[in-house]
């Protein structure tokens, strides 16, 4: 018999004995007062997993309120009004983004807003369509609808566009210790710092996926003070990472009133060790209570489309299995709350990629 050494069987049996304890797989339908005291308990515990408790404590003794930086102002080509902005979102931290206004926007005039999140191997540069930089120029050049921010300005919406926490201008400088082994490195504005925000948060008791919904968070109190943004019509999307993001936003705040994750529904179970190795997906605790179902299920009943290329690499060693199974689930508590029209999924045939299908269905209901 060959003996085997490696810890995957043992995590995989310790999933399916002990993990996702709040796991919902409601049959074909619930009562929608089920589903949603669920909801609300599952909230409060991934609330408390992410650590927003101690960061809610933290942002209350902040002095003084946050500044709003205005960094710059231009009129694109196209005629797409771009702000850059920042703002702090805890002590000592601050958020760069962008805001693009429609062309035949005007001054006063509310839309409806779209926050677009970026993938790893982005920025808020390549969301916003912003070839300021040869690395953002090349990303643009090969992977030209990752542009989603721009491309949601082009039919009429303000997009707002940040680097999330270690991404583009939110990179980490060097660790010394890496300067030594590696050698110094240029800069890379496509670059991020995942490992090493995710090691060090982790050792405070928080995440960095909870860093950056914390973030998000603060962008949608920021857009609740502007006079542009229709704050019953936020939506939200992202590719990949950034759809992780999205996914942890919108679940976690209904403010976030529609929801477009690409590139990213899977099962843990299935992708363990295999997939979405990146230490940004990681949460201390968070196989015990629950699946990406049961994460992206609290955006019920607001709306929500997945998309997954069907040759998608992330979807797990299964494919696009994986990810269906986890969307049937999701699909339960949607027809539970009587919103099965607010669910949709989008299998396009390709790769691990942002193909766009979502626009029609953003449409109509933002």
């Amino acid at each position: 018999m060959k003996e085997t050494y490696s810890y995957k069987g043992f995590f995989q049996d310790l999933y399916r004995t002990q993990g996702a304890q709040l796991h919902f797989a409601p049959p074909d339908f619930v009562s929608a007062e089920t589903c949603r005291r669920h909801q609300e308990k599952l909230r409060d515990k991934l609330k408390e997993l992410l650590g927003w408790d101690r960061l809610e404590q933290i942002d209350r003794q902040r002095q003084p309120q946050p500044e709003l930086h205005r960094l710059w102002e231009r009129t694109e080509p196209d005629g797409i009004l771009v702000r850059s902005l920042s703002t702090q979102t805890l002590p000592g931290v601050r958020m760069p983004f962008y805001v693009l206004f429609p062309k035949d926007w005007q001054d006063g005039e509310r839309r409806p807003v779209m926050i677009c999140l970026p993938a790893h191997g982005a920025n808020k540069e390549v969301v916003a369509g912003i070839a300021d930089t040869p690395q953002a120029a090349e990303k643009l050049k090969r992977t030209p609808l990752e542009a989603y921010g721009r491309a949601f300005t082009e039919r009429g919406y303000i997009a707002v566009c940040p680097d999330p926490s270690g991404f583009g201008l939110r990179q980490e400088a060097p660790a010394s210790e890496d300067i030594s082994f590696l050698g110094r490195r240029p800069f890379d504005p496509l670059g991020s710092s995942c490992h090493v925000l995710s090691e060090t948060a982790e050792a405070f008791g928080l995440s960095l996926a909870g860093l950056i919904a914390w973030d998000n968070r603060k962008l949608l109190d920021y857009l609740e003070t502007v006079s542009w943004a229709e704050t019953d019509r936020i939506g939200c999307a992202g590719f990949s990472g950034g759809g992780l993001n999205i996914m942890w936003i919108a679940a976690l705040d209904t403010r976030v009133r529609l929801a477009v994750i690409s590139g990213y529904i899977h099962g843990y179970y299935d992708c363990m060790m295999d997939t979405h190795l990146c230490s940004c997906n990681y949460v201390p605790g968070l196989w015990n209570i629950a699946d990406i179902s049961d994460i992206a299920s609290l955006i019920a009943p607001r709306p929500l489309l997945v998309e997954n290329g069907l040759e998608d690499i992330e979807s797990g060693p299964d494919g696009i299995q994986g990810p269906e199974e986890q969307f049937g689930r999701i699909r339960n508590v949607y027809k539970s709350l009587g919103a099965d029209e607010k669910l949709a999924m989008s299998m396009p045939p390709g790769p691990h990629a942002w193909h766009a299908s979502c626009y029609a269905f953003v449409d109509r209901y933002l």
